[in-house]
């Protein structure tokens, strides 16, 4: 059978495989509109049609069967016998019982306790492959049917050897092709290397050009000894008078067997044997352990026993993994994989006739990626994205950002619209967004780093894109919670009305400082006071306004805050909100149950801290509006003390006086100078009509640039 499997004939059949490789890659975008990719089942079903297609003329159809939705019958049942053979191997006779027992039923009641009707279709088909081999009028022009069927073995026998083929003729390379995908995923640095080498080259695909790349080989030798895909033990009789192994002597008769994961996992010729290292197969590295490794690398075995397929499977192996980086860069089945370097390590796997991992190995599609940084000019600028998401053409993205700073957004509502109709599958921030409501509402996974108001327009700009990111950790997922990066929030907010009131502030400073005697707040009556009209009316000016819009209104008449409009009565009225600086202190707390429920009785519109609380529960389930800095458990008495009432204050970096409005919701806290409500009111409710015209425009497919002008 040389005829077909030796190096000189292998290289005629790329043309068929590269065929099987763009259906495979047709396949992978649609699963991958679906969510993250299980490589097993994927790569199986590349594999199943490429062997078929070679052995009998016709692709079984594996790839359209997942297409649709499931396994290939017979694939699932090879696996399925894959996995049981320790009890085909230990009690053979039971199982042939237990076959014939399965078929005498589905016979007589038509019920399957065993996968019978999928081998019996599977049979007929091979059967009928077989008889379309030999019309010579309609036959394929290249299979190992055609070939051998007739001519050089009896034709039942070629059809039997074209079967065999389909177990494993597949699983072990598919096996491989999955864990270096899935290795590579989890390394970005050697992914974009080894594309960087494919691109150079042209993205070649004959073979003797391939087998020139260096990384490319060393990447899928690595893969093949590192997947170890064939487990199976080659069992041999001693011959009669015994044999001298390693200086001792084995009688004759007896039974010896090796597998070759014993070879290919030596310590001593492959350190750190486990992981996924293709370095050690570079020319000018590990120069002592090259002569071990190699006579150690025996996947294929040595000698007269290699392996036919061996040409067959590393032509395979490196059009596949070539062409799949070609259209694909591959991350880690959660989506947060932008900023991984790591060696994969081999996963859990049951190791018997093949290795077949007992977890799914997932990736996910091809990210587009856009580095930030702080804007140095003073050139307006336009949305930082917009451009990158007008590029997009395909469904199978994921937006990935870096460079974020943090207290500033990169990721709005209006750029959530466009990539959902972009088709773009999610974004992943390091840094932070606003508007959350916007990406929830349309159905838009967000992850980054926290919430915040503040719009990045004219404060960063873009860097790069197209090219590998760097995040500083794990971002998270960005949606309603009842607990912010910005502070807690109460259950109420979910019904998306911002929460707005006015203000009155409180100063606790740190009582080993040296001051003055502090100012003591007096003793509020037991029945508040009502808002006047006029805080009432100014309140309402808010009602239907986020923080986002707020904050842009604010930048947008930019200008210092004023000084106070006046004292501030000694009573906190109904609806109002007591607004407290504790110097950011996360140490202690100045709030707690006592003053939650407090708070509720006197009808206190909510508490903003510069701090941390305490009692957090009470607070979500009274749904008492309660902005901070964190939670922790212990309590401010002796450690802070009221350094005045009704005072300018600072929380964070804002300068808030008493009276301003505060208007807070999802995404943060904005304060209002009072003097200026009616102005940045209006403001911001024009630039909420804005964007909703826009987002209007991106529903009927405008490109951003287009609806902003």
């Amino acid at each position: 059978m040389g005829i077909l499997f030796n190096r000189s004939k292998v290289p005629a059949l790329t043309q068929m495989m590269l065929e099987e490789i763009a259906r495979f890659q047709a396949l992978l975008k649609v699963l991958g509109k679906q969510g993250v990719v299980d490589l097993i089942p994927t790569c199986r079903s590349l594999e199943s049609d490429i062997v078929s297609r070679f052995a009998f003329g016709s692709a079984i159809g594996a790839i359209d069967s997942l297409q649709q939705g499931q396994q290939l019958p017979i694939i699932k049942e090879n696996d399925l016998k894959s996995s049981k053979m320790p009890v085909y191997t230990t009690f053979p006779y039971l199982v042939s019982m237990w076959h014939n027992f399965a078929n005498v039923v589905f016979r007589l009641l038509g019920f399957e306790i065993s996968s019978i009707s999928s081998i019996e279709n599977f049979e007929t088909w091979a059967k009928g492959q077989l008889t379309a081999t030999l019309d010579t009028e309609k036959g394929p022009d290249l299979s190992f049917l055609k070939v051998m069927a007739g001519s050089r073995i009896s034709e039942q026998s070629a059809l039997s050897e074209a079967k065999e083929m389909l177990g494993p003729g597949t699983d072990t390379t598919s096996a491989t092709l999955a864990h270096i995908l899935w290795a590579l995923s989890l390394n970005q640095s050697l992914q974009e290397e080894l594309v960087s080498d494919l691109r150079a080259a042209g993205w070649p695909t004959d073979m003797t050009t391939l087998e020139s790349i260096s990384k490319l080989t060393a990447c899928v030798k690595e893969g093949i000894r590192w997947t170890g895909a064939a487990a199976a033990m080659l069992p041999r009789i001693v011959p009669k008078g015994g044999y001298m192994l390693a200086g001792k002597h084995i009688p004759g008769g007896t039974m010896v067997s090796s597998s070759p994961i014993w070879y290919l996992r030596d310590e001593a010729a492959f350190p750190g044997p486990d992981r996924y290292r293709p370095s050690r197969w570079y020319a000018n590295e590990d120069g002592q352990l090259a002569p071990l490794r190699d006579d150690y690398y025996i996947p294929f075995s040595k000698g007269p026993s290699t392996c036919i397929g061996i040409h067959f499977a590393y032509l395979e192996l490196y059009l596949s993994l070539s062409q799949v980086l070609k259209r694909y860069r591959v991350r880690r089945g959660d989506g947060l994989g932008v900023s991984l370097d790591i060696e994969a390590t081999l996963p859990r796997r049951r190791e018997w006739v093949a290795a077949v991992p007992t977890g799914p190995l997932n990736i996910v599609g091809r990210a587009s990626t856009v580095k930030l940084g702080p804007k140095a000019d003073a050139a307006p600028t336009t949305h930082l994205l917009a451009p990158v998401i007008d590029a997009v053409t395909t469904e199978d993205r994921i937006l990935a950002i870096s460079g974020g700073i943090d207290g500033v957004s990169c990721w709005g509502g209006i750029i959530a619209n466009a990539s959902k109709v972009k088709h773009i599958r999610g974004t992943i921030i390091d840094g932070m967004s606003r508007d959350i409501d916007g990406s929830r509402k349309v159905g838009y996974p967000v992850y980054g780093r926290g919430v915040t108001m503040v719009s990045a327009r004219n404060r960063m700009v873009q860097v790069e894109s197209g090219t590998p990111l760097e995040m500083r950790g794990q971002p998270k997922r960005l949606c309603y919670c009842r607990q912010l990066r910005d502070g807690v929030l109460s259950r109420r907010s979910a019904s998306r009305k911002s929460w707005i009131w006015a203000n009155a502030s409180i100063d606790f400073e740190d009582i080993n400082k040296s001051t003055s005697s502090p100012a003591t707040a007096p003793a509020s009556p037991r029945k508040p006071k009502p808002a006047s009209p006029k805080v009432e009316e100014l309140v309402a000016l808010f009602a239907d306004c986020d923080t986002p819009g707020v904050s842009d209104a604010l930048d947008k008449l930019a200008s210092n805050p004023p000084g106070s409009v006046g004292d501030f009565r000694d009573d906190v009225a109904v609806g109002d909100v007591v607004v407290i600086d504790n110097g950011g202190r996360t140490d202690c707390t100045v709030w707690g149950d006592i003053m939650t429920e407090y708070a509720g009785v006197r009808g206190i519109g909510g508490t903003v801290i510069d701090g941390v609380c305490r009692d957090v529960n009470r607070a979500l389930n009274d749904e008492y509006p309660l902005f901070t800095a964190g939670r922790w458990m212990r309590t401010g008495k002796d450690r802070v003390q009221v350094g005045g009432v009704n005072e300018s204050i600072g929380i964070g970096k804002v300068h808030v006086q008493p009276r301003d409005i505060v208007v807070a919701d999802a995404n943060g806290v904005v304060i209002v100078p009072r003097d200026r409500a009616r102005e940045v009111a209006e403001v911001a409710r024009q630039i909420e009509k804005s964007e909703a015209a826009i987002r209007g425009l991106i529903a009927e497919r405008a490109s951003i640039a287009e609806a902003r002008d």
